[in-house]
């Protein structure tokens, strides 16, 4: 539906639709058409969360593997003046291709190869960060299988985490954080949160509960997850600026109000009689619109076995609890 249409219904309210049988050109009722657009841009904005129109967003997380193994890498360490090694032992791993750790001040961290009789530098790091900073970065051993380490050196105090080193061939811009949790940030035009949805390998589907909330539109998923994960969201609506805009509101209830709404608020300078009339009707098909709609999953309740007096006793309850 055009916001066009939308006017038409709201002129009608005001017997501005058409002169015997004819629709009145929006130029005779210029002032009305552009007071209505900005009015019913606001109210659009008003009832958007009960319109149902929902988009939705994916997200794949899946965990790739730390040769250094992890849980422990996550940990905060301190450095106060001694080399440290990752891995904490005098033979390295093989294989790795990419490094990934956090640091919170001045420090020189080493990448180094050992060629089977000394430990060489491939790249020496010396980072000065003011606050708490992600560095990563591919990894070229002379020879691939020439085990490769982390050092953390340097000449005073800071704290490091997270030290990763990766063993799959990633590009330099697509190397992975690695982090106990991943952020994502939800689209420009996200407006309400309805559910957020796992759906794993194998073959489940669920309502996940297992996600943290950050801000107005930040998700928060566990590096341990693995799996898809599906925001479903309610789109936050453009501005109405033309007539011939398309307006997404599935709710016919919701579309109702915002006719009766639209015309109460010009009411105002159009036929203040009509206000009391308009706001009365627009009150009434919101509260319909904004009414819970049935639950997706429900217990079924066994009255036959417990009993009448059980079944009344539980729904009492159930009524004080909500």
């Amino acid at each position: 539906m055009t916001a066009q249409e939308l006017m038409y219904d709201i002129r009608a309210l005001f017997d501005e639709y058409n002169e015997d049988g004819v629709v009145i050109s929006p130029e005779d009722v210029a002032t009305l058409q552009a007071n209505g657009l900005r009015v019913l841009s606001m109210t659009i904005q008003e009832i958007f969360a009960e319109s149902k129109e929902f988009k939705e967003v994916n997200f794949l997380n899946d965990r790739v593997p730390n040769l250094l193994g992890d849980l422990s890498q996550f940990n905060i360490e301190q450095f106060i003046g001694e080399d440290q090694h990752y891995p904490n032992n005098s033979y390295g791993v093989v294989g790795a291709k990419a490094y990934f750790f956090t640091l919170d001040d001045d420090a020189t961290v080493l990448i180094r190869e050992y060629n089977g009789t000394t430990w060489d530098v491939l790249e020496a790091l010396n980072l000065t960060p003011t606050t708490k900073t992600d560095y990563k970065g591919l990894i070229t051993p002379t020879d691939p299988s020439y085990p490769i380490e982390l050092v953390f050196s340097g000449s005073t105090f800071y704290r490091h985490q997270n030290r990763c080193l990766f063993s799959y061939p990633f590009k330099a811009d697509a190397i992975p954080d690695y982090i106990p949790w991943f952020r994502y940030e939800m689209p420009d035009d996200f407006g309400e949160l309805d559910q957020v949805i796992a759906e794993y390998p194998e073959r489940q589907y669920s309502e996940q509960p297992n996600y943290k909330w950050e801000g107005f539109k930040t998700l928060v998923v566990n590096y341990f997850y693995d799996g898809s994960i599906k925001v479903i969201y309610k789109p936050r609506p453009l501005r109405v600026e033309t007539l011939d805009q398309e307006i997404n509101i599935a709710n016919p209830i919701a579309l109702e109000f915002v006719k009766y709404a639209t015309a109460a608020k010009l009411a105002l300078t159009e036929d203040s009689d009509m206000v009391n009339f308009l706001e009365g009707k627009a009150n009434e098909l919101k509260f319909e619109a904004f009414k819970n709609q049935p639950a997706s999953e429900e217990d079924i309740i066994d009255v036959y076995s417990k009993g009448w007096y059980w079944w009344l006793a539980w729904h009492l309850e159930k009524n004080l609890n909500q």
